[in-house]
């Protein structure tokens, strides 16, 4: 039975959200055990992940997004995970704020090909924007936009979490802290669809004046930022990542 067909058996008995997760996990061990025994190897996520951006090509990923925009009749729900932006090398199909450095022999962490791969960002959601008003799905469609982490280790800055939704609606700037776990709340809050408790986010849609604590805890009274990181350590491990607590730094 392909892995589809067990998808599909595993919902027509379970509540979806089970089936999904119960289907994840399952692949899950089979890919370590399959990589244990060396009857199929595991993929390096870390290496491809950390080296260059030859496996991950985020535009065969827009243009997949183009052609849903284009064809598909049901509603949609698409998330993409933008990988340009991950350093410490860069690789920008236009060179403007490196222009005339060789990208084969940039330095780790450059700030000109990092400004290269956010202006990529920039104009590949304009593209997006433009591709939902030609087919006139612009007044149908919320856009989000957030981010995991700022450059390398940097913690405390603000990072930019952005909703555009059809119409202008909601446009505001808001100084209030945001999370990552608040997107979801807030799309659902947007649809008129019920939150789930176990939803730790909330939305942002609605005016709430409690407080949200930030609890931060440094080792040092140091700030590091955009600079080498001294007193390294590092730990091989062999795929499966099973990560120990002791060994780890």
């Amino acid at each position: 039975m392909e892995k589809s067909n067990y998808l599909e058996l595993l919902n027509s008995i379970l509540p979806e959200e089970i089936a999904n997760f119960i289907y994840d996990l399952f692949n899950r061990i089979t890919d370590r055990i399959f990589h244990i025994f060396f009857i199929r190897t595991m993929d390096d996520v870390y290496s491809q992940v950390t080296g260059t951006n030859s496996k991950f090509d985020d535009f065969l990923k827009i243009q997949d997004l183009v052609k849903l925009i284009e064809n598909e009749q049901q509603p949609l729900f698409v998330h993409i995970h933008w990988m340009g932006t991950n350093g410490g090398l860069f690789y920008p199909r236009e060179q403007f704020f490196s222009a005339g450095t060789d990208i084969s022999n940039q330095n780790p962490w450059s700030a000109d090909f990092y400004d290269d791969m956010i202006l990529e960002f920039d104009k590949t959601i304009q593209g997006i924007v433009d591709v939902l008003e030609e087919n006139n799905q612009d007044d149908n469609t919320i856009i989000a936009i957030g981010s995991d982490h700022g450059q390398k280790w940097v913690a405390n800055k603000r990072l930019p979490l952005i909703f555009h939704f059809p119409k202008g609606e909601y446009a505001a700037q808001l100084s209030k802290n945001g999370q990552n776990i608040d997107i979801a709340p807030t799309l659902l809050d947007y649809l008129g669809i019920n939150i789930p408790e176990w939803m730790d986010g909330i939305s942002l849609l609605k005016e709430n004046n409690n407080q949200r604590l930030v609890f931060s805890l440094d080792v040092k009274p140091e700030l590091a930022q955009n600079g080498d990181i001294e007193n390294t350590k590092n730990v091989e491990y062999t795929p499966p990542f099973f990560f120990s607590l002791e060994r780890s730094p």
